[in-house]
């Protein structure tokens, strides 16, 4: 009986079991990395929190680095002149995968803002607890000011952050609605916040439309591990990041109205830079 086709487009042919293995096994040590980097800080912390938090954002920038080599993504930057210089700052863009992170991790170092859920996924919650991030409880939606604190904490240390505002994963037909809430660790900082739009445009060299993008894309209920071991034997994965341009937030007065106000302009600078190409 011959065996069912598991690739929602089969103009994409997988790598075979030995790159696969290969693949796997660079994982592995980036989670053994990882695990040696937060074992290392440890001792650090107690001397420096800013230190710890400067080393952990390039620690996590050279692991997600070797990350994406393995995966063989080929990552194109637009207008990298626009990311600041000299100053932390606080990265927003729109989120269709869990790859997303490292994706923008593996050019920009950054610590992450995550829900509470994704602590919970296998592998992905370990190696983020690792890589020092900030999990949110999404019920509470960072209103109790607690994650907001951490945050500003983190950015007057002078560390980089990335949020998604939109507080899940979709499959990039639209943007949602951006959360507000956390916008207000940025306007305590003063630090400014930098718009990104993230594509993934290609899957095995072909355009990806509606057809491909599942292999890349992670919204609906399919395992996490079925995902990710489908990923790794996609022979490559085109992303684009285009970058916007670099404000600060005035939260004056301090108001619900005025959060989300300024949510939703970040949200329109997130949609003119994200470019949905999915066709059916």
């Amino acid at each position: 009986m011959p065996k069912s086709n598991p690739w929602p487009d089969d103009r994409i042919r997988p790598v075979n079991n030995w790159v696969l293995a290969g693949r796997i096994y660079l994982f592995v040590f980036s989670l053994i990395y990882f695990l040696l980097g937060a074992l290392l800080l440890l001792a650090v912390r107690l001397f420096s929190v800013k230190f710890y938090l400067r080393f952990m954002s390039y620690w996590v920038f050279l692991g997600t680095r070797a990350l994406m080599l393995a995966l063989n993504a080929k990552i194109k930057v637009k207008q990298p002149e626009n990311i600041p210089k000299g100053q932390p700052f606080v990265i927003i863009g729109n989120h269709t995968s869990y790859l997303d992170i490292p994706v923008v991790a593996s050019q920009v170092p950054v610590l992450f803002v995550a829900k509470q859920d994704v602590k919970q996924w296998p592998l992905i919650g370990w190696a983020g607890s690792l890589a020092g991030t900030i999990f949110v409880d999404r019920d509470s939606g960072g209103k109790s000011g607690k994650y907001v604190q951490v945050m500003h904490t983190i950015l007057r240390f002078g560390t980089n952050i990335i949020f998604f505002p939109e507080g899940t994963t979709t499959g990039g037909d639209e943007l949602l609605n951006f959360r507000s809430a956390l916008f207000a660790a940025a306007a305590a900082a003063d630090v400014p916040v930098l718009p990104v739009g993230i594509t993934y445009t290609h899957i095995g060299g072909i355009p990806t439309d509606e057809k491909a993008r599942d292999l890349v894309m992670w919204y609906k209920d399919d395992p996490f591990l079925g995902h990710f071991l489908t990923l790794l034997r996609l022979p490559s994965i085109g992303v684009e990041i285009r970058v916007g341009d670099a404000s600060r937030i005035d939260l004056n007065p301090d108001t619900i109205e005025n959060r989300q106000k300024i949510a939703a302009e970040f949200r329109d600078q997130v949609a003119e830079l994200y470019h949905y190409p999915f066709k059916k």
